[in-house]
């Protein structure tokens, strides 16, 4: 409970209730938690681009499939 009470003088005390809420309504209540959906905002993170991969392009396999013709065997 303290730490939350620091969490709120840190990240403001709306937030703080609003990430209270969300947890319970989600059957979580711990710290760790709350304080991850209040920075949930600073870890949205850019998805980078695909690169070529040159020479490795020849090691490239298909996905495997499960299908009926799988267990035919």
């Amino acid at each position: 409970m303290v730490e939350l009470i620091r969490t709120g003088r840190e990240f403001g005390y709306e937030k703080l209730t609003a990430a209270v809420e969300l947890a319970l309504d989600r059957g979580c209540a711990d710290v760790a938690a709350i304080r991850h959906l209040m920075m949930s905002d600073q870890l949205q993170h850019t998805v980078g681009e695909a690169g070529e991969i040159g020479a490795l392009a020849a090691y490239e396999r298909p996905l495997p499939t499960i299908g009926a013709s799988a267990f035919e065997r």
